[in-house]
């Protein structure tokens, strides 16, 4: 018979507190706005860029929220 460890208490470890994923997700909004600054107006990128950072702030409101 194979015994099966229990990795309930395992899983725990792996989660981020709220506070520490919204730290985590003000970081990269920093490093987009960063990225967003160095390109041009029509500079590569910018339109996916621009809709990761919308998207980063909109999760970023949605930890405040609560």
């Amino acid at each position: 018979m194979v015994e099966r460890k229990d990795l309930a208490d395992w899983a725990d470890q792996d989660l981020l507190t709220r506070d520490e994923a919204g730290e985590r997700i003000d970081e990269e909004i920093s490093l987009a706005e960063e990225k967003l600054a160095g390109l041009g107006p029509d500079g590569t990128g910018r339109k996916e860029l621009e809709q990761r950072l919308s998207v980063l702030r909109e999760v970023r409101r949605s930890y405040s929220a609560e």
